[in-house]
């Protein structure tokens, strides 16, 4: 007997064992896995920027920067920002060359994308992550001078890697049945 995607979600086993109405709902995986991939490129380049474009960045650069009049918070925004960009970017294009060159299967990219929907733990640091990157934008929008899209990016980025570290820091109370 076919399991109901609520029976399902429970033990994100596999979408194998769903009816024609369940996988119908379960269109779109690839891109599913993409925006999985994209999202986690960007963290990822975030927390580089953060612990390694940063501290590179004033150790070599200080100088030069107040030299040019650039403020310090402008150059590590656009660093961060742009490591986060460029991290995005490269996952991105492995994942499509990984699907490409490596045999997987649309079954494999489907059981993907389906324990990428029903997972609590992701979906929650997502969440927590898009929260972070609308107040990272918006904190960045307001603090930062002159006002460069850039900035924005910076902040974003700087707010997706709050967002998960948030979302790390307090998984335990939020899952505890998992400890």
């Amino acid at each position: 007997m076919s399991k109901t995607m609520a029976e399902s979600a429970g033990d994100v086993s596999s979408p194998a064992s769903l009816g024609m109405d369940e996988r119908a709902a379960l269109e779109g995986n690839t891109q599913r896995l993409y925006v999985h991939v994209l999202r986690r490129g960007f963290e990822l380049g975030a927390f580089g920027g953060i612990v390694i474009g940063v501290p590179l960045l004033i150790r070599k650069r200080q100088a030069n920067l107040a030299a040019q009049g650039v403020p310090i918070l402008t150059a590590a925004l656009q660093r961060i920002g742009s490591s986060a960009l460029w991290t995005s970017a490269a996952t991105g294009v492995g994942t499509a060359a990984m699907i490409q060159f490596k045999p997987v299967d649309q079954e494999g990219i489907d059981d993907r994308g389906y324990r990428l929907f029903y997972n609590e733990r992701q979906n929650r640091t997502d969440r927590f992550s898009q929260v972070g990157v609308l107040v990272g934008g918006a904190v960045a929008a307001a603090l930062a001078r002159p006002w460069a899209p850039g900035l924005l990016v910076g902040g974003a980025a700087i707010g997706a890697a709050a967002g998960v570290l948030a979302h790390v820091a307090t998984a335990s109370a939020a899952f505890p049945e998992e400890e």
